[in-house]
């Protein structure tokens, strides 16, 4: 199976009273395996507690909050697929069955 790349998940929290951003965790992991294993890094997808609340709900954070910085890191990380997967025929093939 090929790998598109790779995404790193729970990177870092945006304070919801001053905007900073809070790393809860180490950080840059997946970038780094990225670049061990020579394969794209497509993105880093925060922490949000409103993904929580929509998920419950059953409203994804884009819509709940298209603005928010999780909403944008989904939107580049789907650009980031959209990108590997037109340089790609066998995964196109897939993507339009």
């Amino acid at each position: 199976m090929q790998v598109l790349g790779i995404v790193e998940n729970m990177s870092g929290l945006t304070c919801p009273h001053c905007g900073g951003r809070i790393d809860l965790f180490k950080t840059g992991g997946g970038r780094r395996s990225s670049r061990d294993l020579m394969v794209p890094f497509l993105g880093a997808i925060p922490i949000d507690p409103q993904m929580v609340d929509g998920g419950d709900a059953g409203i994804p954070i884009s819509v709940m909050s298209p603005d928010s910085v999780a909403t944008l890191a989904f939107q580049r990380l789907a650009d980031q697929v959209g990108t590997a997967i037109e340089g790609n025929p066998a995964e196109k093939k897939i993507a339009v069955r």
